[in-house]
Protein backbone atom coordinates (compact mmCIF):
# COMPACT_ATOMS: atom_id res chain seq x y z
CA UNK A 1 0.00 0.00 0.00
CA UNK A 2 1.89 3.46 -1.13
CA UNK A 3 1.20 5.83 1.40
CA UNK A 4 3.25 8.96 0.96
CA UNK A 5 5.84 10.81 3.56
CA UNK A 6 3.50 13.28 5.38
CA UNK A 7 0.50 10.92 5.28
CA UNK A 8 2.32 8.25 7.10
CA UNK A 9 4.03 10.63 9.74
CA UNK A 10 0.36 11.92 10.10
CA UNK A 11 -0.77 8.07 10.92
CA UNK A 12 2.89 7.26 13.21
CA UNK A 13 1.65 10.72 15.47
CA UNK A 14 -2.11 9.31 15.40
CA UNK A 15 -0.72 5.90 16.56
CA UNK A 16 0.97 7.84 19.35
CA UNK A 17 -2.40 9.05 21.15
CA UNK A 18 -5.26 7.73 22.75
CA UNK A 19 -7.72 8.22 19.66
CA UNK A 20 -5.18 6.32 17.56
CA UNK A 21 -4.88 3.41 20.15
CA UNK A 22 -8.53 3.16 19.93
CA UNK A 23 -8.71 3.07 16.27
CA UNK A 24 -6.46 0.06 16.17
CA UNK A 25 -8.75 -1.64 18.51
CA UNK A 26 -11.76 -0.75 16.99
CA UNK A 27 -10.25 -1.53 13.36
CA UNK A 28 -9.23 -4.99 14.98
CA UNK A 29 -12.90 -5.71 16.28
CA UNK A 30 -13.98 -5.07 12.44
CA UNK A 31 -11.62 -7.51 11.05
CA UNK A 32 -12.31 -10.31 13.92
CA UNK A 33 -16.20 -9.75 12.74
CA UNK A 34 -16.00 -9.70 9.03
CA UNK A 35 -13.59 -12.39 9.34
CA UNK A 36 -15.94 -14.46 10.61
CA UNK A 37 -16.99 -17.40 8.93
CA UNK A 38 -20.56 -17.37 10.10
CA UNK A 39 -21.70 -14.06 8.29
CA UNK A 40 -21.03 -15.38 4.90
CA UNK A 41 -24.29 -15.13 2.98
CA UNK A 42 -25.03 -18.36 1.94
CA UNK A 43 -27.43 -17.85 -0.77
CA UNK A 44 -24.70 -15.93 -2.51
CA UNK A 45 -21.57 -16.90 -4.05
CA UNK A 46 -19.17 -17.41 -1.38
CA UNK A 47 -15.75 -17.26 -2.89
CA UNK A 48 -16.64 -13.72 -3.99
CA UNK A 49 -16.77 -13.04 -0.32
CA UNK A 50 -14.16 -14.60 1.07
CA UNK A 51 -11.66 -13.25 -1.33
CA UNK A 52 -13.08 -9.87 -0.08
CA UNK A 53 -13.13 -10.53 3.16
CA UNK A 54 -9.49 -11.39 2.96
CA UNK A 55 -8.48 -8.06 0.74
CA UNK A 56 -10.19 -6.57 3.81
CA UNK A 57 -8.18 -8.20 6.15
CA UNK A 58 -4.97 -7.73 4.82
CA UNK A 59 -5.71 -4.14 4.45
CA UNK A 60 -6.23 -3.87 8.35
CA UNK A 61 -2.90 -5.62 8.71
CA UNK A 62 -1.24 -2.63 6.51
CA UNK A 63 -2.78 -0.09 7.54
CA UNK A 64 -2.01 -0.80 11.57
CA UNK A 65 1.23 -1.15 10.19
CA UNK A 66 1.82 2.32 10.04
CA UNK A 67 -0.36 2.99 12.55
CA UNK A 68 1.43 1.55 15.52
CA UNK A 69 4.70 2.87 16.30
CA UNK A 70 6.89 0.04 17.57
CA UNK A 71 9.09 0.80 20.46
CA UNK A 72 12.82 1.13 19.76
CA UNK A 73 15.00 -1.67 20.35
CA UNK A 74 18.14 -1.12 21.92
CA UNK A 75 20.93 -3.72 20.66
CA UNK A 76 24.08 -4.11 22.38
CA UNK A 77 27.26 -3.78 20.60
CA UNK A 78 29.47 -6.69 19.83
CA UNK A 79 32.83 -7.09 21.17
CA UNK A 80 35.36 -6.89 18.97
CA UNK A 81 37.06 -10.05 18.81
CA UNK A 82 40.97 -9.96 19.12
CA UNK A 83 41.57 -13.45 18.22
Amino acid sequence: MEISQTDRKFLQHLGRTSDGKNLIVVMEKLKAEYSSIGSIDTTKDAASQVEGRKLFCDFIDEFSKVIVTRKHEVKPLERDDYT
